[in-house]
């Protein structure tokens, strides 16, 4: 994912192939804030090991917190 100060990996919660991008982001990339549930969309993904894969979804959130700080220390260290 490349914005316009940083360029980095996008993480995925599933495993997979990218089976289609939205080229329409390269011309109009404001389309993935004003509307990431529509036209905004970046890619299409062919899961690999989908039901595994929901199992290690956060679903609480506690999950989620704890998930967020650990990130916050990993970038922090960089």
């Amino acid at each position: 994912m490349e914005s316009a100060k940083w360029v980095g990996p996008l993480k995925s919660p599933v495993s997979g192939i990218i089976a289609e991008t939205n080229e329409a982001l390269t011309k109009t990339p404001g389309m993935i804030v004003n509307d990431p549930y529509g036209e905004g969309w970046a890619v299409l993904i062919q899961p690999m090991k989908l039901e595994s894969d929901l199992k290690n979804l956060l679903h609480t959130p506690e999950q989620l917190t704890a998930w967020a700080m650990k990130e916050k220390a990993n970038l922090q260290k960089k």
